[in-house]
């Protein structure tokens, strides 16, 4: 059944940086990860900026946390 497939490019069909393990210390995928973690935090209040306007002291610590998180399925993959 063409339902039970994952279309092209999608999940284990082609794995992404993630599963594959090739961009995991990639720079711009810390600063996407980075970013996604900052904006999934974001809750609309008065005080509410986007990722590109949170500034120097918010983006190197969100980079950080991107950063361990990447490690962390490094590590994870090579048990």
């Amino acid at each position: 059944m063409a339902a039970d497939r994952a279309p092209p490019g999608i999940g284990h069909n082609r794995p992404c940086a993630l599963c594959d393990g090739s961009g995991l210390h990639d720079e711009a995928l810390i600063e996407q990860v980075a970013e996604d973690l900052w904006e999934s935090r974001r809750d609309g209040t008065l005080d509410d900026v986007p990722w590109a306007e949170c500034g120097n002291y918010w983006q190197p610590i969100f980079r950080g946390f991107a950063a361990t998180a990447l490690s962390s399925i490094s590590r994870r993959r090579s048990e």
